[in-house]
């Protein structure tokens, strides 16, 4: 008499997604404040083609310093950091769409 086998179960497993390796901003250099302000649409002009809301630079930690009638005022020497802040922000969307 033989002896049946009986096969072993199959486990399915999803494949492993890749993932960038983590990249560290590395810090702006430190500019030196002169008193130059630009509005947010200054701002939005050197990001083109992205556009960021006064909202968003507060979500980052930049409020304005000043209002000159409607428009929202940010110091120039902070415009490396805003870059940084976005380019972090970005990276972890980035990191967010591939989970």
């Amino acid at each position: 008499m033989s002896a049946q086998h009986t096969p072993e179960p199959w486990t399915v497993v999803a494949p492993a997604v890749a993932r960038p390796a983590p990249v560290v901003t590395p810090p702006a250099p430190a500019v030196a404040d002169n008193g130059a302000m630009l509005k947010l649409g200054d701002i939005n002009a050197l990001l083109a083609p992205i556009q960021i809301t006064a909202a968003g630079l507060e979500s980052l930690g930049f409020a304005p310093v000043a209002i000159d009638k409607s428009a929202r005022m940010y110091r120039a020497s902070d415009f490396p950091r805003i870059c940084n802040a976005l380019i972090d922000a970005l990276r972890v969307a980035a990191g967010e769409a591939l989970a």
